[in-house]
């Protein structure tokens, strides 16, 4: 950017010195005198304004200006888009985000003559460049390089590589080298990857129940970047914090949850889905910054936005007790043969098969109860073998029922005996 010399700092310093000593000999006139004068004194504070930071001053005629980064009100570094303006002295306010820069000419704008107009794709290389290296260039060889590549992108007279012309005329004889290193590796990092994504977005959710018979559990959160935020939406159970049954979500979040209870064999099946969100690409936007004097400022930018992307993720969870409840009876009698009139007590013995490792129970702990019944077979000589036919002339009598109240030892009531002959 050209150079403008800047004056009267020191004065204004000075100034406000004498505005203070007066005002210290009005107080004792009266507190009204004494606050007319205090507004005055403030409204002299120095606006804002960009100044140098990183970079190099130098060249004659055209060409002279500074190649380097400035601090603009804020503390952020900014670069000059237009080659040939004059330096920002001035009161400096962030304009916010534009998606162009508009080109001048030399009969509208001449202070800004040399800058195209600078739209789309050509944006989102600006955005890269300075989002990458521009908070990082306090060398004055970083800074003087992106300084260049952003005139490269933005100069009419000089696009491209030509801005070298910049380069050799305001960089000295022995950093021009460096200068033009920087600005070669920025170009062709900027060229390669500044449409690609920034990361790679990823989601996984896990729910884990506690032991059985709870309805309770948590759902557990884990997003790529850790910057993303989403939302979860639950079935089968509501967040236990609000009662509904969504959530906002970010990475490392562990979320509890209420499962509603089911009727049938499963006591609960929560399904949860979330839907994330993360800025993954450079926008097609820049930050710019205007300056009021002087003429034909050099308007500034820093870096603009990232475009976010959404990604999902989900699970579910059924009740663990799903495989089907086999309650398993086994019998032990004291006499294989018993005599008319005499009441049978047998002991039996509640269990579950293999396949069924847990014996149901409700929401309270109580096991679900299970009804044996027993039968006695009267008039036999021996005992019959497994699966043998009983005679026809057998008598039934029964049923007795034993009322199985979960795994364990019960004896049958004493009600049966056989008749006598």
């Amino acid at each position: 950017m050209s150079q403008h010399t800047r004056i009267g700092g020191r004065a204004m310093v000075l100034a406000r010195s004498r505005g203070r000593r007066r005002l210290s000999r009005l107080l004792s006139a009266g507190a009204v005198a004494g606050l007319v004068l205090l507004s005055a004194v403030i409204t002299a504070e120095p606006a804002a304004a960009a100044t140098k930071a990183h970079g190099f001053q130098g060249g004659t005629g055209d060409g002279s200006g500074w190649l380097g980064n400035v601090l603009v009100p804020g503390g952020a570094l900014a670069y000059c888009v237009d080659p040939a303006g004059n330096f920002p002295s001035g009161t400096t306010v962030d304009a916010g985000l534009v998606g162009a820069i508009p080109g001048t000419s030399a009969a509208a704008n001449p202070g800004h003559n040399g800058t195209r107009t600078v739209t789309g794709i050509d944006i989102q290389k600006l955005n890269y460049a300075i989002a990458t290296y521009g908070p990082s260039a306090v060398s004055d060889t970083l800074a003087a390089g992106l300084a260049a590549y952003v005139n490269s992108v933005t100069s009419s007279l000089h696009p491209g590589d030509g801005v070298s012309y910049y380069i050799n005329i305001r960089v000295p004889v022995a950093k021009r080298a460096g200068v033009l290193a920087q600005y070669n590796t920025i170009k062709a990092d900027v060229n390669a990857h500044y449409g690609w994504a920034i990361q790679t977005n990823s989601a996984h959710l896990s729910i884990a129940m506690d032991a059985t018979p709870a309805l309770t559990g948590v759902v557990h959160v884990s997003v790529t970047p850790a910057t993303a935020t989403g939302t979860l939406k639950l079935q089968g159970a509501v967040f236990t914090a609000t009662g509904l049954t969504t959530s906002p979500a970010t990475d490392g979040a562990n979320l509890a949850i209420t499962a509603t209870a089911l009727t049938g064999q499963d006591l609960y099946s929560v399904n949860v889905s979330g839907k994330f969100s993360a800025p993954t690409y450079y926008s097609t936007n820049v930050r710019e910054h205007t300056t009021s004097s002087p003429a034909d400022s050099q308007r500034v930018i820093t870096a603009g936005t990232k475009t976010s992307v959404g990604f999902t993720a989900s699970t579910f969870v059924d009740d663990p007790r799903a495989p089907v409840f086999e309650p398993v009876l086994t019998t032990a009698v004291s006499r294989s043969f018993v005599l008319p009139d005499e009441p049978v007590v047998d002991a039996l013995i509640a269990s579950v098969s293999a396949d069924s490792p847990l014996w149901v129970q409700d929401l309270g702990g109580v096991f679900d109860p299970v009804v044996a019944k027993g039968f006695l077979y009267c008039g036999l000589a021996q005992n019959p073998s497994l699966g043998e036919e009983l005679p026809a002339d057998a008598v039934l009598r029964g049923p007795e029922t034993v009322i199985l109240s979960g795994p364990g030892t019960y004896t049958t009531d004493d009600s049966l005996s056989c008749p006598v002959a």
